[in-house]
């Protein structure tokens, strides 16, 4: 029993992390973990979430804090223009899954 980080990782996803609180029963969480880009949270990586990003750098759109880390697909902490552009590479095929330059 206590307080818990539970934090679920995998391979090209943005990860999720969550405080829980055990009791002395045993318990299950259901969690989903989406690609890296996958802003609008869909299942898959397209333009529409280029332009998720794009509307959330005008202030038009507001992120919760896991959407956050899925547009900050090039790891620099921040969300910014370069975010969508990197998505726009991937889906034209200039990038691989990881977003590395092919």
């Amino acid at each position: 029993a206590g307080e818990y980080t539970l934090k679920v990782e995998k391979k090209g996803h943005a990860p999720w992390t969550e405080e829980i609180t055990v009791g002395t029963d045993n318990i299950g969480k259901d969690v989903t973990v989406y690609l890296l880009g996958d802003v609008n949270m869909s299942g898959s990586v397209t333009n529409l979430d280029a332009n998720w990003i794009k509307q959330y750098k005008a202030l038009l759109r507001e992120f919760d804090s896991y959407q956050l880390l899925l547009a900050d697909v090039n790891g620099s902490n921040s969300v910014t223009n370069l975010d969508a552009n990197w998505i726009l590479q991937y889906k034209a095929g200039l990038r691989d899954e990881s977003y590395n330059l092919k």
